[in-house]
């Protein structure tokens, strides 16, 4: 057996586990529930509210616009890959009807976690439960996720972020902990 294969099989064994062998009546609407908070809607809705707080504001909008870089990263690599999702497996158990036919790579994954690590990892195993995705279609976009982060880092720091601190938009980049923790005080 070679690698693919063998990486298809983990794939869809895996799937089943988690789809079908984790599958319980009282797990469906909490699963669900933190299905949908990786939605770029409602994770962006988050992010704007966070970033009315001057405090927040910085780490709100770098989120954000993380966020909205690793969607349409994940947008472009879906539309050139293509992959079926796991709807036409013969023991799926369908928890929501996902939209789109393609699944690589999941597009909740990453919004989710270039914001939240662990909420992130919760959303991936929450998009194998309802069904909509494969495990390596999390990984994917957890890979993808990863890049859009590193290279938004590069540009925040380079580029964004010090041009929104000259447009008053957000505060100046504090050079240590005290700093910031008395700008928060007198906000």
């Amino acid at each position: 057996m070679g690698a693919v294969d063998w990486l298809w099989r983990w794939d869809i064994e895996t799937f089943r586990a988690i789809n079908v062998g984790l599958h319980r009546e009282w797990l469906t609407p909490i699963v669900l529930t933190w299905s949908k908070t990786g939605d770029f809607l409602v994770s962006s809705l988050v992010l704007v509210a966070f970033s009315l707080f001057r405090p927040h504001r910085r780490w709100a909008l770098f989120t954000l616009l993380a966020a909205s870089f690793a969607g349409l990263l994940r947008l472009a690599i879906e539309s050139q890959v293509n992959r079926q999702r796991p709807g036409n497996l013969d023991f799926l158990i369908p928890v929501e009807t996902p939209t789109g036919d393609s699944s690589w790579p999941s597009g909740h994954t990453p919004t989710s976690f270039a914001g939240v690590l662990l909420w992130a990892m919760g959303v991936g195993f929450a998009r194998i439960y309802v069904g909509a995705h494969f495990p390596l279609d999390i990984i994917g976009g957890i890979l993808v996720a990863l890049f859009a982060v590193l290279v938004w880092t590069l540009l925040w720091e380079s580029k964004i972020g010090p041009w929104m601190e000259k447009k008053g938009w957000i505060p100046e980049k504090s050079s240590s902990r005290e700093t910031q923790a008395a700008e928060a005080q007198a906000l």
